[in-house]
């Protein structure tokens, strides 16, 4: 199960926990409540206070509304990214793949694609000027959406472009 996919069904179940709350809260307030006879201030003083956590259970629980529906729009948005071959004749959309890479990442496959589809991560980041950091953040990203392969070899890895990318370019080449 993936991070977003357990951050979203934690969040579901805190919601539904406070919301259990929310509809439980109102039902207790006599049962605790001391009777007026105590004193009338004292009685509504800890009305007040019961309130007072009522009120802050309501807004945590439109603020975690909010957070699932973010966690549920930002999860959503990147499964959509992730590229996987199609067609059933060697029919790849690499036209998709470039649509939606960034400009550094096009660079690298370009890069790859010149380099006959491999090369080492430190030669990438030495040729395109980036830190080892910052190459090595946005192969990351690639890896998990099918277009590289990593592979290590002593202090760097080896980068690999997928083999349907590959075939295609040679195909078209």
């Amino acid at each position: 199960m993936s991070s977003e996919k357990r951050v979203s069904k934690y969040l579901l179940s805190l919601l539904i926990a406070l919301i259990v709350l929310l509809i439980i809260i109102p039902f207790t307030f006599p049962f605790f409540t001391p009777y007026m006879g105590v004193g009338h201030m004292q009685g509504m003083a800890y009305m007040m206070g019961w309130g007072m956590l009522y009120f802050f259970i309501f807004l945590l629980t439109i603020g975690l509304i909010i957070a699932l529906i973010v966690s549920q729009a930002s999860s959503s948005g990147q499964i959509q990214k992730t590229i996987e071959p199609s067609g059933n004749n060697g029919d790849y959309k690499i036209n998709e793949l470039m649509r939606i890479l960034t400009p550094e990442e096009k660079t690298i496959v370009n890069l790859l694609i010149k380099n006959k589809g491999e090369m080492l991560q430190k030669d990438i980041s030495r040729a395109l000027g980036f830190s080892r950091l910052k190459t090595h953040r946005i192969l990351e990203k690639m890896e998990k959406r099918n277009i590289i392969q990593r592979i290590r070899i002593g202090n760097t890895n080896k980068v690999i472009l997928e083999d349907w990318i590959m075939k295609y370019t040679l195909e078209n080449a």
